[in-house]
Protein backbone atom coordinates (compact mmCIF):
# COMPACT_ATOMS: atom_id res chain seq x y z
CA UNK A 1 0.00 0.00 0.00
CA UNK A 2 0.58 3.69 -0.45
CA UNK A 3 2.76 5.22 2.16
CA UNK A 4 2.52 8.87 3.21
CA UNK A 5 3.01 11.49 0.42
CA UNK A 6 6.39 13.45 2.08
CA UNK A 7 9.02 15.57 0.46
CA UNK A 8 12.79 15.16 0.07
CA UNK A 9 14.82 18.30 1.27
CA UNK A 10 15.45 20.67 -1.71
CA UNK A 11 18.89 22.22 -1.23
CA UNK A 12 17.52 25.71 -2.38
CA UNK A 13 14.24 27.53 -1.89
CA UNK A 14 11.67 27.01 0.19
CA UNK A 15 13.00 24.48 3.42
CA UNK A 16 11.26 21.22 2.74
CA UNK A 17 10.91 21.47 6.72
CA UNK A 18 7.75 24.44 6.44
CA UNK A 19 6.16 21.54 3.31
CA UNK A 20 7.26 18.31 4.43
CA UNK A 21 4.72 18.20 7.18
CA UNK A 22 2.08 19.14 4.60
CA UNK A 23 2.81 16.88 2.59
CA UNK A 24 3.03 14.00 4.81
CA UNK A 25 -0.64 14.90 5.54
CA UNK A 26 -1.47 14.87 2.02
CA UNK A 27 -0.55 11.04 1.59
CA UNK A 28 -1.49 10.32 5.31
CA UNK A 29 -2.04 8.42 3.80
CA UNK A 30 -4.60 7.67 1.27
CA UNK A 31 -4.14 4.02 1.94
CA UNK A 32 -5.68 4.66 5.43
CA UNK A 33 -8.25 6.38 4.30
CA UNK A 34 -9.31 3.55 2.41
CA UNK A 35 -8.40 1.51 4.68
CA UNK A 36 -11.10 2.78 7.18
CA UNK A 37 -8.47 4.99 9.29
CA UNK A 38 -8.75 7.93 10.68
CA UNK A 39 -6.22 10.99 9.40
CA UNK A 40 -6.86 12.57 12.38
CA UNK A 41 -10.12 13.15 14.89
CA UNK A 42 -13.45 13.23 12.82
CA UNK A 43 -15.56 16.36 13.31
CA UNK A 44 -18.93 16.08 14.62
CA UNK A 45 -21.89 17.63 13.22
CA UNK A 46 -21.81 21.65 14.41
CA UNK A 47 -24.44 23.64 15.54
CA UNK A 48 -25.82 26.13 12.23
CA UNK A 49 -26.88 29.95 12.68
CA UNK A 50 -30.40 28.75 11.30
CA UNK A 51 -31.82 27.45 8.05
CA UNK A 52 -30.77 29.81 6.27
CA UNK A 53 -31.13 29.14 2.60
CA UNK A 54 -32.33 25.70 1.23
CA UNK A 55 -29.55 23.16 0.76
CA UNK A 56 -29.71 23.05 -3.61
CA UNK A 57 -30.78 19.64 -5.21
CA UNK A 58 -27.90 19.71 -8.26
CA UNK A 59 -24.84 22.04 -8.36
CA UNK A 60 -23.14 21.13 -11.77
CA UNK A 61 -19.25 20.58 -11.27
CA UNK A 62 -17.06 22.72 -12.50
CA UNK A 63 -14.44 21.56 -15.05
CA UNK A 64 -10.78 21.79 -15.08
CA UNK A 65 -9.58 22.84 -19.01
CA UNK A 66 -5.43 21.49 -19.77
CA UNK A 67 -2.60 23.46 -18.79
CA UNK A 68 0.82 23.52 -17.77
CA UNK A 69 2.65 24.97 -14.80
CA UNK A 70 4.20 27.72 -16.99
CA UNK A 71 0.26 29.22 -17.70
CA UNK A 72 -0.03 29.99 -14.13
CA UNK A 73 1.19 33.51 -13.80
CA UNK A 74 1.00 35.45 -10.51
CA UNK A 75 2.19 33.32 -7.31
CA UNK A 76 -0.58 35.41 -5.06
CA UNK A 77 -3.42 33.99 -7.28
CA UNK A 78 -2.98 29.63 -7.65
CA UNK A 79 -2.61 27.19 -5.57
CA UNK A 80 -1.22 24.29 -6.62
CA UNK A 81 -2.88 20.77 -5.26
CA UNK A 82 -2.47 16.63 -5.98
CA UNK A 83 -4.96 15.53 -8.63
CA UNK A 84 -6.36 12.33 -7.63
CA UNK A 85 -7.13 9.17 -9.77
CA UNK A 86 -11.11 8.54 -9.10
CA UNK A 87 -14.81 9.07 -10.43
CA UNK A 88 -15.53 12.54 -9.49
CA UNK A 89 -18.63 13.09 -7.12
CA UNK A 90 -20.67 15.29 -5.59
CA UNK A 91 -21.75 14.92 -2.00
CA UNK A 92 -25.02 16.72 -0.67
CA UNK A 93 -24.77 15.64 2.97
CA UNK A 94 -27.49 16.17 5.68
CA UNK A 95 -27.44 14.96 8.94
CA UNK A 96 -28.08 11.28 8.35
CA UNK A 97 -28.17 11.66 5.21
CA UNK A 98 -26.33 11.37 2.34
CA UNK A 99 -26.39 11.98 -1.81
CA UNK A 100 -23.80 11.46 -4.12
CA UNK A 101 -24.06 12.60 -7.57
CA UNK A 102 -21.45 11.98 -10.37
CA UNK A 103 -20.49 15.09 -13.20
CA UNK A 104 -23.07 13.52 -14.94
CA UNK A 105 -25.71 13.63 -12.76
CA UNK A 106 -26.35 10.40 -12.06
CA UNK A 107 -26.82 8.74 -8.57
CA UNK A 108 -23.64 6.41 -7.41
CA UNK A 109 -25.16 6.59 -3.72
CA UNK A 110 -25.94 2.75 -3.38
CA UNK A 111 -22.91 2.13 -5.14
CA UNK A 112 -20.50 3.46 -1.79
CA UNK A 113 -22.41 3.48 1.01
CA UNK A 114 -19.57 3.65 3.33
CA UNK A 115 -19.25 7.42 1.97
CA UNK A 116 -22.62 7.87 4.50
CA UNK A 117 -20.30 8.98 6.89
CA UNK A 118 -20.19 12.27 5.88
CA UNK A 119 -23.95 12.55 7.16
CA UNK A 120 -22.16 12.27 10.55
CA UNK A 121 -20.15 15.05 9.57
CA UNK A 122 -22.81 17.74 7.80
CA UNK A 123 -23.80 20.74 9.97
CA UNK A 124 -27.78 21.08 10.42
CA UNK A 125 -28.52 23.08 7.48
CA UNK A 126 -26.68 21.19 4.86
CA UNK A 127 -23.33 20.98 3.13
CA UNK A 128 -22.70 20.21 -0.40
CA UNK A 129 -18.65 18.82 -1.44
CA UNK A 130 -17.13 18.90 -4.65
CA UNK A 131 -14.43 15.92 -4.34
CA UNK A 132 -13.31 12.08 -5.91
CA UNK A 133 -14.22 8.66 -4.87
CA UNK A 134 -10.68 6.82 -4.63
CA UNK A 135 -9.65 3.05 -4.55
CA UNK A 136 -6.15 2.08 -4.60
CA UNK A 137 -4.81 -0.43 -7.32
CA UNK A 138 -2.09 -3.27 -6.46
CA UNK A 139 0.44 -0.88 -6.32
CA UNK A 140 -0.88 1.21 -3.62
CA UNK A 141 -1.98 4.16 -5.84
CA UNK A 142 -5.28 6.00 -6.72
CA UNK A 143 -6.72 4.34 -9.77
CA UNK A 144 -10.46 4.15 -12.42
CA UNK A 145 -9.72 0.10 -12.27
CA UNK A 146 -10.88 -0.75 -9.19
CA UNK A 147 -13.45 1.07 -9.12
CA UNK A 148 -15.13 -0.23 -12.25
CA UNK A 149 -16.55 -3.15 -9.79
CA UNK A 150 -17.71 -0.88 -7.58
CA UNK A 151 -19.74 1.41 -10.14
CA UNK A 152 -20.45 -2.07 -11.74
CA UNK A 153 -23.31 -2.52 -9.27
CA UNK A 154 -26.12 -0.17 -7.01
CA UNK A 155 -25.47 -2.49 -4.28
CA UNK A 156 -22.12 -4.13 -3.29
CA UNK A 157 -22.04 -6.48 -1.05
CA UNK A 158 -19.70 -7.03 2.53
CA UNK A 159 -17.19 -8.88 -0.14
CA UNK A 160 -17.00 -6.29 -2.80
CA UNK A 161 -16.64 -3.53 0.09
CA UNK A 162 -14.16 -5.29 1.69
CA UNK A 163 -12.10 -6.45 -1.91
CA UNK A 164 -12.08 -2.53 -2.83
CA UNK A 165 -12.88 -0.33 -0.48
CA UNK A 166 -12.74 3.30 -1.37
CA UNK A 167 -12.82 6.83 0.63
CA UNK A 168 -13.50 10.36 -0.41
CA UNK A 169 -11.17 12.66 -1.30
CA UNK A 170 -12.80 16.61 -0.63
CA UNK A 171 -11.74 19.59 -2.80
CA UNK A 172 -14.34 22.06 -2.16
CA UNK A 173 -16.86 23.56 -0.45
CA UNK A 174 -19.94 24.32 -2.87
CA UNK A 175 -22.93 24.92 0.19
CA UNK A 176 -22.61 24.88 3.65
CA UNK A 177 -25.35 25.06 6.23
CA UNK A 178 -27.47 27.46 4.80
CA UNK A 179 -25.65 29.50 2.79
CA UNK A 180 -24.02 29.07 -0.83
CA UNK A 181 -20.18 29.15 -1.00
CA UNK A 182 -19.92 28.97 -4.82
CA UNK A 183 -20.12 32.76 -4.90
CA UNK A 184 -16.64 32.96 -2.51
CA UNK A 185 -13.71 32.99 -4.06
CA UNK A 186 -11.36 29.83 -3.98
CA UNK A 187 -9.23 30.86 -1.23
CA UNK A 188 -12.59 31.76 1.39
CA UNK A 189 -14.17 28.43 0.15
CA UNK A 190 -10.59 26.20 0.78
CA UNK A 191 -10.56 28.11 4.31
CA UNK A 192 -14.00 27.25 5.25
CA UNK A 193 -13.59 23.68 4.35
CA UNK A 194 -10.71 23.54 6.18
CA UNK A 195 -12.30 24.62 9.27
CA UNK A 196 -14.85 22.04 8.91
CA UNK A 197 -12.16 19.79 10.14
CA UNK A 198 -14.41 16.87 8.20
CA UNK A 199 -11.07 14.69 7.57
CA UNK A 200 -11.53 11.32 9.34
CA UNK A 201 -12.75 7.34 8.87
CA UNK A 202 -12.99 7.53 4.81
CA UNK A 203 -12.56 11.41 4.54
CA UNK A 204 -9.64 12.70 3.54
CA UNK A 205 -9.16 16.69 2.90
CA UNK A 206 -5.97 17.36 1.11
CA UNK A 207 -3.76 20.13 1.57
CA UNK A 208 -3.24 22.85 -0.98
CA UNK A 209 -0.11 24.48 -1.99
CA UNK A 210 1.57 28.05 -2.71
CA UNK A 211 2.62 28.20 -6.43
CA UNK A 212 6.66 28.45 -5.04
CA UNK A 213 6.12 25.14 -3.77
CA UNK A 214 4.96 23.35 -7.23
CA UNK A 215 8.55 21.92 -7.84
CA UNK A 216 8.62 20.47 -4.73
CA UNK A 217 4.63 18.98 -5.04
CA UNK A 218 5.78 17.55 -8.68
CA UNK A 219 8.02 15.28 -7.23
CA UNK A 220 6.06 14.47 -4.74
CA UNK A 221 3.57 13.37 -6.99
CA UNK A 222 5.73 11.63 -9.35
CA UNK A 223 7.12 9.61 -6.23
CA UNK A 224 4.00 7.97 -5.25
CA UNK A 225 2.41 7.48 -9.03
CA UNK A 226 -0.17 10.32 -8.62
CA UNK A 227 -0.72 11.31 -12.64
CA UNK A 228 -1.29 15.57 -12.20
CA UNK A 229 -1.66 18.34 -10.71
CA UNK A 230 -4.37 21.27 -10.30
CA UNK A 231 -4.08 25.13 -10.20
CA UNK A 232 -6.70 26.90 -9.34
CA UNK A 233 -7.10 30.47 -9.10
CA UNK A 234 -7.11 31.62 -5.46
CA UNK A 235 -9.41 34.96 -6.20
CA UNK A 236 -12.67 33.52 -8.14
CA UNK A 237 -15.74 32.03 -7.22
CA UNK A 238 -16.75 28.19 -8.41
CA UNK A 239 -17.93 27.98 -12.01
CA UNK A 240 -20.87 25.43 -11.84
CA UNK A 241 -21.28 23.53 -14.54
CA UNK A 242 -18.23 25.56 -16.60
CA UNK A 243 -14.78 24.30 -17.73
CA UNK A 244 -12.38 27.08 -17.38
CA UNK A 245 -8.98 27.99 -17.53
CA UNK A 246 -9.30 29.65 -14.54
CA UNK A 247 -8.74 25.76 -13.13
CA UNK A 248 -5.76 24.10 -14.96
CA UNK A 249 -5.59 20.18 -14.85
CA UNK A 250 -1.31 19.40 -15.44
CA UNK A 251 -0.62 16.26 -16.32
CA UNK A 252 2.68 14.76 -15.05
CA UNK A 253 4.17 12.90 -17.90
CA UNK A 254 6.50 10.19 -17.12
CA UNK A 255 9.63 9.20 -19.84
CA UNK A 256 11.41 5.80 -20.57
CA UNK A 257 13.96 5.20 -22.44
CA UNK A 258 13.58 3.20 -25.68
CA UNK A 259 15.64 1.80 -28.44
CA UNK A 260 14.82 2.74 -32.58
CA UNK A 261 15.73 -0.26 -34.38
CA UNK A 262 14.97 -1.25 -37.63
CA UNK A 263 16.77 -3.00 -41.28
CA UNK A 264 18.80 -1.24 -43.96
CA UNK A 265 16.78 -2.18 -46.81
CA UNK A 266 19.51 -0.54 -48.91
CA UNK A 267 21.88 -3.27 -49.18
CA UNK A 268 20.25 -5.31 -51.66
CA UNK A 269 20.95 -8.78 -52.01
CA UNK A 270 22.10 -9.52 -48.25
CA UNK A 271 20.46 -9.61 -45.43
CA UNK A 272 21.51 -7.02 -42.77
CA UNK A 273 21.52 -6.58 -39.26
CA UNK A 274 19.07 -4.68 -37.07
CA UNK A 275 20.21 -0.39 -37.33
CA UNK A 276 20.55 0.89 -34.12
CA UNK A 277 19.27 4.13 -33.80
CA UNK A 278 19.99 6.72 -30.90
CA UNK A 279 17.36 6.57 -27.41
CA UNK A 280 14.51 8.22 -27.66
CA UNK A 281 12.24 9.97 -24.81
CA UNK A 282 9.06 8.43 -25.04
CA UNK A 283 5.97 9.14 -22.85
Amino acid sequence: MMGPIVADTPDTGRRSAEVAPALARAGDSVDAVVGGGATHGAGQARAGAGPGAPMPDLIPPMLPAAGELTDAGDPDRWAVEFAWEGHRCVAYARPGRVRLLSSTARSVTGSFPELAVLGDQAPPGGMVLDGTVVALDEAGRPSRGPLLRRTATVSPDAALRSEVPVGYVVTDLLFCDGRRTCELPYRRRRAELEALDLAGPKILVPPSFGLDEADLVVRTAERYGLDGLHLKRLDLPYQPGRRTRNWLRVPLRRHRQVLVAGWDRARRGRRSPPAAGTPARRG
